[in-house]
């Protein structure tokens, strides 16, 4: 599996252990947002395309 495919794979799972615990998603953050966190600065940043369309609860 590449990595972009497991990132988004990571992705889907969390969203849809949140949607299936009646969690509200968040808004997405800006990606300057998260880069400012000290916890983030000297990491690598994933861009991650999620549609409407591919949330489905009980997947």
């Amino acid at each position: 599996m590449t990595r972009g495919k497991w990132h988004k794979e990571a992705l889907l799972g969390h969203i849809a252990c949140m949607l299936e615990d009646w969690e509200a998603l968040p808004a997405p953050s800006s990606l300057d947002d998260i880069m400012f966190d000290p916890e983030n600065q000297d990491g690598s940043p994933v861009m991650v395309e999620v549609c409407q369309k591919t949330l489905k609860p009980g997947k």
